[in-house]
């Protein structure tokens, strides 16, 4: 018995990117209210990054010692520091955009708050750099959002791990976990934050998903 494959055509092909992209352009106008929103929040919460990163820069800032760091060598992961974490944060935001348009303003909100969660966070700490942290050089258009004293909690783990329940009915939340966890031993093992900014980031994200759960219920 002789099976024929039938192989589609270059127009059928055109045809259904051509449907697929229109399917997807309509899902992306039907919220684009919800997106606006998003946007601005974002926006907002990335405007008071700046000023809490700069008060946090120039308050009294203090080395205390660390009984992990302490017995940690330094690595010098730079590029991996700098841009693990945007790499992350582009996916947490162009999967749902991509895949699943009507969770996108609502991934996106919640990053937002967990955004101003930490800008709040970091007002309150004034702790400075440990001892023995890599100097790391951030690329000239990010540069002005880079600050030495914002410490606590951090933002390289927490993103990541709110990913992992923002996307908890997709397998792409375990990707989100890995990264998690990779983020805690780069930040760990460049002397960065303090071990208790990491291990807080883990349940401050978690609390901040909760809360985005009620609050952002109108993005979703």
């Amino acid at each position: 018995m002789i099976y024929k494959i039938k192989v589609p055509s270059i127009e059928e092909i055109s045809f259904g990117v051509n449907g697929r992209f229109k399917s997807w352009f309509n899902e992306l106008s039907r919220y684009q209210v919800q997106i606006f929103i998003a946007t601005i929040f974002f926006l907002f919460a990335g405007s008071i990054n700046y000023f809490s990163g700069n008060f946090a820069d120039r308050g009294g800032a203090v080395v205390v010692p660390d009984i992990v760091l302490d017995h940690l060598p330094v690595f010098n992961m730079p590029s991996m520091f700098v841009y693990g974490i945007f790499a992350v944060m582009g996916l947490i935001l162009l999967y749902p955009l991509i895949f699943k348009v009507k969770d996108f303003a609502y991934a996106f909100g919640q990053l937002s708050l967990l955004i101003m969660i930490r800008n709040f966070s970091v007002i309150l700490t004034h702790l400075g750099r440990p001892d023995g942290a890599i100097t790391i050089h951030f690329p000239a258009i990010i540069r002005y959002w880079n600050f030495n004293n914002d410490l606590f909690f951090s933002g390289h783990v927490a993103i990541p791990f709110l990913g992992f329940f923002v996307f908890k009915d997709s397998k792409v939340r375990w990707l989100f976990l890995i990264c998690a966890i990779a983020m805690a031993a780069i930040v760990l093992m460049a002397h960065k934050h303090y071990s208790i900014d990491v291990l807080s980031a883990f349940f401050i994200a978690y609390g901040s998903y909760k809360i985005g759960e009620h609050a952002l219920k109108k993005l979703k």
